[in-house]
């Protein structure tokens, strides 16, 4: 059909203006690298996406697979793999539904990966000489895992807790059991809810147990907890009013300077930045000093970070200040559009917060949120000099208050080492809610508030992550814990022999900034499920 293309450019040019005003032709294609692009040009596109749903994508990959293929070597052990194959490709591709909790972002898992994957099953099934399957207990399952892992879906995936979700599902699937699961064995396992693999090699055997699948899928059949569609109706509207916002003001609007509408269109920003400093003036007018400590030698790692942490605040205030100041000046007519200026306001005028302000702190994407949040930490940071000077510091901290918390965590290794007197690469982080868990080395200690967990409960009394329910809302607070450096060869509180899982802690909520890792306890016999959970730690609520 490509090749004829050429023809029908031809004709539609000799039809020219003579044919009917509400004539149309309607074109349907699969992508192709050589539609041409001319036509392409001439035409209105409409973009079709699969219907979405792990159902329909295993319907697509068995549509693409023939009888004769599945029926390859005659063993129904090759073809239940195939089967296991389109199931895993269906979850991590559906999976994506549920960004940032499922994956912390869109991987572009494809059909070639798929098809990478069917001839991984082949090299590893069928024999060479006989070309027949190997039994499911002599397959190389270490082998197949290896190879999916670090050969193709895994090549795509940047992040090591993603990595660690497509490893669990790899060693859940392709297991044993589950081709078993028909023979009785004495722990079946199936790739979900009473869906059993049929011991055939027919094709329509596998379509009809695809299409007895429910059409819209729990989260169960992912491993989330039952509470994620909350999670992932709150990222889709914010995505919506992200793009609302834009669309608000028009590219034109923001790259032409209108005085009126500048001021019309500003002036939110503008009221609340007056009241705010207007609120506190100390922390604009003021920079922030440890008057205590006239020398600077005698401040602790943890201190001289603070004092570094207040000075960067003030300084980011003032610029902020400055620059709105500037703005204020333009939009009533009394200052100089500079180039500076007018990038700062097309920026605020598409609802972004201006880089110049974003690329010493990355906070909130909303503009009025951003500058309430800028004044907040400024002034935490005075009470973090007073806690400082007074050698109470570590007593009460909370990490969202800080621009840089990793660099925090780090004056507190480095702290610790210098009261041990111990090398700083021989210590590493631990989290306990129970001092008594808290090894002996841990000579330096803090206690935590404001950690927000989402994926799971924390149940307090027990010390165990407990599962969420339907209404259970996306986050919830964490109790006070304590946090310490201590020595590498140390047993941690909460050891893999009794249970327990390794959690990221991120800045925000978009699981883009990470800040440390910390163990957190469970039953043994329940790690994967919360790996696959999604279960992760944050500082801040946005």
């Amino acid at each position: 059909v490509i090749s004829w293309l050429p023809r029908l450019e031809k004709e539609l040019k000799i039809l020219g203006e003579s044919v009917h005003r509400n004539f149309r032709l309607w074109l349907t294609t699969e992508p192709h690298d050589s539609f041409p692009s001319i036509l392409l040009q001439q035409s209105l596109k409409i973009t079709y996406e699969s219907p979405p749903g792990v159902k329909q994508n295993l319907l697509r990959t068995y549509g693409s697979w023939s009888p004769e293929y599945i029926a390859r070597g005659g063993s129904p052990i090759r073809a239940q793999i195939l089967f296991v194959l389109a199931w895993f490709h269906a979850i991590v591709q559906e999976r994506r539904t549920f960004i940032p909790q499922g994956w912390t972002k869109y991987y572009e898992f494809s059909f070639a990966d798929l098809r990478s994957g069917a001839d991984i099953v082949d090299s590893l099934t069928l024999s060479d000489s006989s070309a027949q399957p190997a039994s499911a207990a002599d397959l190389p399952w270490t082998t197949l895992w290896g190879l999916m892992k670090f050969a193709i879906y895994g090549g795509r995936i940047d992040n090591d807790h993603d990595m660690r979700v497509l490893y669990t599902y790899l060693r859940q699937f392709f297991d044993e059991n589950v081709l078993s699961a028909n023979a009785r064995r004495n722990q079946p396992r199936h790739l979900t809810r009473g869906l059993e693999l049929p011991v055939t090699t027919s094709h329509g055997d596998y379509v009809k147990l695809i299409q007895s699948l429910p059409d819209s899928d729990m989260p169960s059949v992912f491993g989330l907890p039952e509470n994620i569609e909350g999670s992932v109706q709150r990222a889709q509207s914010d995505l919506v009013i992200g793009q609302l916002r834009k669309l608000a003001v028009s590219s034109a609007l923001s790259s032409k300077f209108d005085r009126e509408t500048w001021r019309v269109q500003l002036a939110p920003i503008l009221t609340l930045w007056r009241k705010l400093t207007q609120a506190n003036k100390e922390l604009v007018a003021t920079p922030p000093s440890l008057p205590q400590l006239a020398d600077e030698s005698q401040l602790s790692p943890t201190a001289s970070f603070v004092v570094l942490e207040a000075g960067k605040a003030h300084e980011l205030v003032m610029s902020v200040h400055a620059s709105l100041t500037l703005l204020s000046a333009v939009v009533n007519g009394t200052g100089l559009l500079t180039p500076v200026v007018h990038a700062d306001a097309a920026s605020l005028l598409g609802g972004l917060v201006p880089w110049r302000w974003a690329k010493h702190w990355l906070g909130p994407d909303q503009p009025l949120k951003w500058l309430r949040e800028l004044l907040a930490r400024r002034e935490a940071a005075n009470q973090w000099l007073r806690r400082a000077a007074e050698d109470t510091l570590l007593r009460r901290v909370s990490l969202a208050e800080l621009y840089q918390p990793r660099t925090f965590l780090n004056a507190l290794r480095q702290e610790t080492a210098r009261t041990r007197r111990v090398p700083i690469d021989s210590l590493r982080l631990t989290c306990t809610w129970n001092d008594q868990l808290l090894p002996k080395t841990a000579k330096v200690t803090m206690n935590v508030e404001g950690l927000l967990l989402q994926g799971a409960l924390f149940d307090a009394g027990n010390q165990l992550l407990a599962a969420q329910s339907a209404t259970s809302p996306s986050m919830s607070l964490l109790p006070p814990c304590k946090f310490a450096y201590v020595d590498k060869a140390d047993p941690e509180p909460y050891s893999r022999q009794s249970g327990s899982i390794s959690v990221p802690v991120y800045y925000a909520t978009t699981r883009e900034d990470l800040v440390c890792e910390i163990r957190m306890p469970c039953r043994s016999e329940h790690v994967n499920q919360w790996i696959l959970s999604g279960v992760a730690v944050f500082l801040n609520e946005y």
